[in-house]
């Protein structure tokens, strides 16, 4: 029972980023963190002080350090699992795994990172395989990143009124408000040119969905949000560019293939 409580509090109050931090040499290492925010962590120490039971044994219930530790081996030959940590501090609680891969050529990247931490029950809501690989050739590297797919929209629901979709955006906001997801490359050297879209400093964004800032631009035009409730064609890259739509409120990269050559 206590799961499943849980587990309908964590949706939306997680932020989840990942970063690979590419090394000169080939080498990288993967950081992935999922935190409960500070909101939600007072809710889950509430619970565990009802229950009885450590927060930090709460939250294994959710995610498992075997499951963390099996990561390694969906990313490729060569990764290694270097720890799985929890951490707490005034920014929230969760945990932190270091994944250390011995060659950036065979890591692979799932970009469905988020809801398969998740652990959804259905298999027939199982998001479709999308990942983020690479190449290397010298001092450049050539990323591959799929599309996500989109759930296609039901053409035979019907179109929702202007007060259904303010009951529905005050659901959003009152569930996801905090709910944060990113992918990022950082390379270590520096990058000396690159075609990537979002780039800052030594930092190419992959995704960057922050949903406060998403759920405010719905406020402040509703009829976007209409548009982001169904994809009409499910079509390569529909999704990532109806949350580029939103403006600096979100960042998914759009290109199949980038590439950037270190410092």
């Amino acid at each position: 029972v206590i799961v499943v409580v849980a587990s309908a509090l964590l949706t939306g109050c997680l932020r989840s980023s990942m970063s690979v931090l590419v090394r000169k040499d080939g080498t990288a290492v993967v950081t992935d963190t999922l935190m409960l925010t500070p909101s939600t962590l007072k809710m889950w120490e509430e619970m565990a002080k009802a229950t009885k039971t450590p927060l930090q044994t709460l939250l294994k219930e959710q995610w498992s350090d075997s499951a963390m530790y099996a990561e390694a081996s969906k990313m490729g030959p060569g990764v290694s699992v270097r720890s799985v940590k929890f951490v707490k501090s005034s920014k929230g609680a969760g945990y932190v795994a270091i994944y250390d891969a011995k060659d950036i050529g065979t890591l692979s990247i799932s970009k469905n990172a988020f809801h398969e931490h998740m652990n959804t029950p259905d298999p027939s809501k199982k998001s479709a395989p999308s990942y983020v690989r690479f190449t290397r050739v010298g001092s450049r590297i050539t990323v591959n990143n799929m599309p996500l797919a989109p759930e296609p929209k039901n053409d035979s629901a019907a179109t929702p009124s202007d007060e259904e979709v303010r009951q529905q955006l005050t659901m959003v906001k009152k569930f996801m408000t905090d709910l944060e997801i990113a992918i990022r490359i950082v390379v270590e050297p520096g990058i000396a040119s690159t075609d990537a879209t979002y780039v800052q400093q030594n930092t190419i964004t992959v995704i960057d969905l922050p949903f406060n800032k998403i759920i405010a631009r719905f406020e402040k035009d509703p009829s976007v949000f209409r548009i982001m409730q169904g994809i009409p064609t499910p079509e390569p890259w529909s999704l990532e560019r109806g949350f580029n739509s939103l403006g600096t409120a979100a960042k998914m990269e759009t290109k199949e293939v980038f590439s950037f050559e270190m410092k």
